[in-house]
């Protein structure tokens, strides 16, 4: 009985693919490292991308312990998914890289509910150690008020039964993450020492990261199959590396060979049989797209009509899905609402109207 990918393939008129030769990819000559211990941690250098972020951080760090200091806390903003935990690890690196003793300390806002859950993680570190705060803007204002003691004069109010005590705390660098950095309060904001903003990394950087990643997993992929793959994945890294697992789940299934090389035809096929277009653009995103081409007939529509005929609520349609629609030139937000563009037409292979939101 054939398969549900043979299947597909029939309904396509294509026949199911079969791996080509194709010659493997060289792999440059500084992989990238995966941290498993302290003996062998990410550098800075084996970020593939960021090149100006990296270059910048490299001199704050050098700089400080040149001078014989703690590095200055580290502000980093960027959408979720582009790495900022690699930035973490990084840190941590080039600080055992240059002799210093320190170790990483990763918490997520959910461990912080009150000053004394602070205090206590505070409390716990030792001289030159490195705090990864993830999503610092989601903290309680309490919190992030909290930290400005604990940056600034290296001190933590720890409440008790019998009144506040306050601990002083050993020389540490703070690295706080955010996706929505004008949430974070601005007297914590001017308390960063660096700041630093993490750009969507271009398809030929995405491509060598996921041939680096190959390296390590032990996958077969070719150049022109990681080419397809990165164009395909919205220019971050934890989606490209999520489609290129559901590529090789495909071409498992295909194949029936689990160590079956994977290339730009089966990349294609695999994207489609997942939903993901060329455009990285999945069932979902199309779908709000042609509500908004074809009901709405390209806008204006406010956020809460257009939310309802969708059926998802505003908070997943402006923070989940609306982000990369607007970054791609797909949606514009204009005084009365959401609107296509030409390019949204494009995409969905529609005519553009001679009258586009009122404009020619």
């Amino acid at each position: 009985m054939s398969n549900a990918f043979e299947r597909l393939a029939a309904k396509r008129g294509t026949e199911v693919p079969a791996p080509r030769d194709r010659n493997l990819h060289v792999v440059p000559t500084e992989p990238l490292v995966i941290a498993t211990d302290t003996h062998r941690p990410v550098r800075l250098t084996a970020i593939t991308g960021q090149a100006e972020l990296t270059d910048r951080l490299g001199i704050h760090l050098r700089s400080a312990v040149r001078r014989g200091r703690t590095p200055g806390h580290i502000l980093l903003d960027g959408p979720s998914g582009y790495g900022k935990t690699t930035f973490g690890k990084a840190v941590v690196g080039e600080l055992l890289a240059m002799g210093i003793s320190s170790r990483l300390h990763q918490v997520m806002p959910n461990a912080l509910p009150d000053m004394r859950a602070l205090a206590i993680e505070l409390s716990s570190l030792q001289p030159n150690d490195v705090i990864f705060l993830d999503e610092v803007h989601s903290l309680r204002k309490v919190i992030q008020e909290g930290l400005y003691n604990a940056m600034e004069d290296g001190t933590v109010i720890v409440p008790g039964e019998h009144g506040a005590t306050t601990v002083q705390l050993p020389p540490f660098t703070l690295i706080a993450a955010t996706t929505e950095p004008g949430k974070v309060l601005a007297p914590l904001r001017n308390r960063f020492a660096f700041a630093g903003h993490i750009e969507g990394y271009p398809a030929d950087d995405l491509a060598q990261l996921l041939l680096l990643h190959c390296e390590t997993a032990g996958i077969k992929l070719d150049v022109d199959a990681a080419l397809v793959i990165a164009t395909a994945s919205r220019n971050t890294p934890r989606l490209a590396i999520n489609n290129l697992h559901k590529v090789r789940t495909y071409s498992d299934e295909v194949t029936e060979d689990l160590d079956a090389r994977l290339d730009a035809e089966t990349a294609e096929q695999g994207l489609e049989y997942n939903g993901i277009d060329k455009y990285g653009l999945d069932d979902r995103d199309r779908r709000v797209l042609t509500t908004l081409v074809d009901t709405f007939r390209g806008g204006p529509i406010g956020l809460n009509p257009f939310s309802s005929t969708l059926g998802v609520s505003t908070a997943e349609l402006t923070a989940d899905i609306e982000p990369y629609l607007i970054q791609a030139g797909l949606l514009t937000l204009r005084g009365r609402g959401r609107c296509a563009t030409r390019a949204s037409y494009l995409v969905l292979g529609k005519t553009v109207p001679p009258m586009l939101n009122g404009w020619r």
